[in-house]
Parts: structure tokens; C-alpha cells; sequence
């Protein structure tokens, strides 16, 4: 009975994690389900009793947080204390920070019910800059071009915060970047940036490997060689992402060898025979 219900407590802590997780990358999304969108800095967090509401399935306590100088981005927001149930908060594992924290500006998205607030996500990463940035996205409309897209997806990668949400993005299917991909289309100019955006990265890692996806349509040479160059950075790390790395590369050369050596890769598990296989790939690159 103990093992059962351990069980299920994993599930549904896996659950809410990954609700949050997969709610603050696709950010884009998330701005479209919010009744209300806002920045401003929090000044107060509190507590307040457990709230018993028949439109939950647990019993969740009700918070309050106070807002100082709100700048409205979505919806009708004309108070300064907001009540919610903060039921996705708190689980510290998605890549950009959510936490309503105190005395620091921040991006809020919203859901309401019955006039009250009953979920509530926060970003305190250039919350301005991803407000605005999302603006201009859906002031396109449903017209938005190729050119409006590539132009909008590379102003945004200028900024830190945005290059990391994109980045992720692209790595979720449901997410609406990620369905318009192939209307991304970069001058050699936009490309160049982007590639010395890349070398600032030490290796190959989540950090990048989204944008470093988009670009193998171009097969350039300065691609190639910064592939290569974290490929060598990875030569002793078998177990990491390195197959999707190899993947990218052959995807840039075409040579059959090369995938020849991904599927021998992928089908053996063994450490020694992983690294002799990644020296090879290089050496044939």
C-alpha cells in the first residue's frame, strides 16, 4: 500500500512540474491562453487560509500579491492586490525562473474564473523585453511572412532571456514557433550574428542546440566548423547529446558514412566503442 501511494505521489508531482515547465517555455501560448498579461514589480506576497473551492480538486491555499506600477499588455487589470491560487508554482526545474519574487519586476500571466484569478505563472527574466516581444508577434495578426517572422524571430535572439525561450521552444512540437519553422529564413548577415552568438557557448548543450537545429538548411561552411568544433568538445562524453549533434552534422554533408557511423552509434551502448566511433566520425567529416 506504501509503494502505491508513493507511486502516485511521483506522478503527480511529475505532472505539476512538467505543467510548469512546458507552460513558461511556450511562451508564446501562454500569453494566448491568459485572460490577463502584466508587468510590474511584486511588493507583497502573502499566504492567506486554505481555500476550499468546489472548482478544485485539492485543497490549495489561497495567496495575495501586491503589484506596484502594473503596465497592462492583455486584459483589464485596475487593482493593485491580486488573489490566486498559485496551483503550478514552485517546482524550480524549468530553465527560466517563475517565482513571483519580491521588489523585482515582473512578467505575470493570468487565468480568471468567476472574476477572480485562480492560476497564476510568472517571469522575472527581461520581463519587459518578452512582453514586448510577444506584442509584436501577434500584431502581425495571422499575415505574418516569412520576412515579419525571420525578422521578428532575430531581434528577439538579441536578447539573453529570448534566445533561451526560442531556443526551447523550438524543442516543443505544440508550441506555435516551433509550427513555423520553415518559414525562418535567414540572410547571410542575420546568420553570421547568429553563428558568433554560438561560439560565445563552451559546448553543445540545451542552451543552444534548438537554434543550432534551425540553421542546417544552410550548409555553410561557418556552420560546419562550429559543429565540428563542439563535436571535438564532446569526443569523451558518449552519453550526452552528442548523437543529435552527429545528426547535424551529416545533415550539412550528406556523406552515408557518416550516417553509417550514427547508426552503429545508436545501437551500441558501450563507452569505449561510443568514443571510438565519435573519433572516426570526426576524422571523416
Amino acid at each position: 500500500m506504501r509503494t502505491l501511494l508513493t507511486i502516485i505521489s511521483i506522478f503527480l508531482i511529475f505532472h505539476i512540474q512538467a505543467q510548469n515547465w512546458i507552460g513558461n517555455q511556450n511562451f508564446i501560448e501562454l500569453f494566448k491562453k491568459s485572460d490577463i498579461v502584466l508587468v510590474g514589480k511584486i511588493t507583497d506576497l502573502t499566504k492567506l487560509a486554505v481555500d476550499t473551492s468546489k472548482y478544485l480538486r485539492f485543497r490549495m491555499p489561497l495567496q495575495s500579491l501586491t503589484v506596484n506600477n502594473p503596465k497592462v499588455f492583455k486584459g483589464v487589470f485596475d487593482k493593485r492586490t491580486i488573489y490566486y491560487r498559485d496551483i503550478f508554482n514552485g517546482c524550480g526545474y524549468a530553465p527560466i525562473l517563475f517565482e513571483n519574487i519580491l521588489n523585482k519586476e515582473t512578467l505575470i500571466f493570468a487565468e480568471l474564473r468567476n472574476d477572480s484569478i485562480f492560476q497564476i505563472e510568472s517571469m522575472n527574466e527581461s520581463p519587459m523585453n518578452i512582453a514586448n516581444s510577444i506584442i509584436e508577434y501577434y500584431n502581425y495578426g495571422p499575415s505574418l511572412t516569412s520576412k515579419q517572422l525571420t525578422d521578428w524571430f532575430f531581434e528577439s535572439l538579441k536578447n539573453d532571456d529570448l534566445f533561451q525561450l526560442l531556443n526551447h521552444n523550438i524543442s516543443f512540437k505544440q508550441s506555435p514557433i516551433y509550427n513555423s519553422l520553415e518559414s525562418i529564413n535567414f540572410s547571410v548577415e542575420q546568420r553570421n550574428w547568429i553563428y558568433e552568438k554560438l561560439l560565445s557557448f563552451d559546448k553543445y548543450s540545451y542552451d543552444n542546440e534548438g537554434i543550432i537545429s534551425i540553421l542546417v538548411k544552410y550548409k555553410d561552411d561557418t556552420y560546419k566548423k562550429l559543429l565540428k568544433n563542439y563535436l571535438i568538445k564532446l569526443a569523451n562524453e558518449p552519453y550526452s547529446n552528442v548523437d543529435d549533434l552527429m545528426l547535424n552534422i551529416y545533415l550539412t554533408s550528406e556523406n552515408n558514412n557518416l550516417k553509417k557511423i550514427i547508426q552503429k552509434f545508436k545501437k551500441d551502448w558501450r563507452e569505449n566503442t561510443r568514443k571510438k566511433l565519435i573519433q572516426d566520425f570526426i576524422s571523416r567529416i
